[in-house]
């Protein structure tokens, strides 16, 4: 890699599990990433590129993540270049564009922002440097096509309600689950369900 300092994350080895920030960039430096969105196969699908790949081709984008690091600024966060394989075209340029398109991740999500996927579902969410936090009202809301839905709300990252749940959710036959927490620590869960038709 010509771009000494670029951590490689090899997923078979580590977790799966993809983090704020994920994003897509191209070899041509273009970089695909929504707010909201922190899963490679949904920015992929977004973004129309297909992961099918050859193994006789180099591929033409890898799978960024740009993790927070507690303490320090963006531009020092820890950036993962989350592929099997070294993408050998990736230099200092396409990581500078990588944190470019986090600065803008950055500044939509902490006005709050919203992602229709193509199934008709949507996600509305609220983050401030990376961890999602909201005060007055949730700091993440999801709509499924099926009408089914849950509200989560955040302080500082953390599972965070007064006078309320900080979890809702509701499906789609009215059944109901709530979990209340304060500073990230569950107080209480409950539950019921829809009353029956007559």
């Amino acid at each position: 890699m010509q771009n000494s300092g670029i951590e490689i994350l090899y997923p078979h080895k580590e977790t799966d599990v993809c983090n704020f920030a994920s994003m897509i960039v191209m070899k041509n430096e273009t970089v695909h990433c929504f707010p909201g969105i922190d899963a490679h196969h949904e920015i992929l699908e977004l973004a129309g590129i297909s992961d099918i790949r050859s193994a006789y081709l180099t591929p033409n984008f890898a799978k960024i993540e740009i993790i927070p690091v507690k303490g320090k600024e963006p531009n020092d966060w820890r950036l993962i270049v989350d592929e099997c394989t070294d993408p050998s075209w990736f230099t200092a340029s396409h990581k500078r564009a990588c944190f470019a398109a986090l600065h803008g991740l950055l500044k939509k999500e902490a006005k709050g922002c919203e992602i229709v996927f193509p199934d008709g579902s949507w996600r509305k969410i609220f983050r401030i440097n990376g961890v999602l936090h909201r005060k007055g009202g949730p700091a993440s809301t999801t709509v499924e096509k099926d009408g089914s839905w849950t509200e989560e709300y955040y302080c500082n990252g953390k599972f965070h309600r007064i006078n309320g749940p900080a979890l809702i959710e509701v499906g789609t036959d009215g059944d109901w689950f709530e979990d209340y927490y304060v500073k990230g620590k569950l107080i209480r869960s409950i539950s019921g369900c829809a009353p029956p038709n007559n």
